[in-house]
């Protein structure tokens, strides 16, 4: 056994989770040119609602007595 070399191990796509095929490439890390386009989108997705997120776009400013009112007429709809 060659140095460094570890366990044989089963060969997933980043994707979705299936077995890659056995002819794929060594460096394959998808199953499909598919699976790597909608896991790119989904990593943009996140990375804008993350961005999104940390600059406060879209997040409303409430005054404290409003938020005050609504929290006691959420818990007035809770104990009904």
């Amino acid at each position: 056994m060659s140095k460094g070399a570890g366990e044989a191990r089963e060969r997933v796509c980043g994707g979705c989770g299936e077995r890659l095929r056995p002819d794929a490439r060594p460096t394959a890390v998808y199953c499909s040119a598919a699976c790597r386009s909608r896991q790119w989108r989904r990593d943009r997705r996140l990375r804008k609602r993350v961005a999104a997120e940390l600059s406060g776009a879209g997040r409303a400013e409430t005054p404290d007595d409003e938020v005050t009112a609504l929290e006691r007429q959420l818990s007035d709809l809770r104990f009904e």
